[in-house]
């Protein structure tokens, strides 16, 4: 097949953050979405815990998941 031009593809980031209750898997992902800048919004399926960080990061929350 040989040698070809190299070119920059866009790539979509997939992960997971695994950990116990109070690990900082909410801040984390926080921290981590901050990083990678844009708009964030978090689905808050633990009552409105992810609202605790509010005054660290600027992020959208929707909190009523029930269909």
């Amino acid at each position: 097949m040989g040698f070809k031009k190299a070119t920059k593809t866009a790539l979509s980031i997939k992960m997971a953050l695994s950990g116990t209750s109070g690990s900082g898997k909410t801040y984390s992902a926080l921290l981590i979405a901050k990083g990678l800048g844009g708009k964030t919004a978090v689905l808050d399926t633990e009552g409105g815990s992810a609202s605790l960080y509010a005054d660290l990061f600027d992020f959208d929350t929707w909190e009523d998941m029930d269909p």
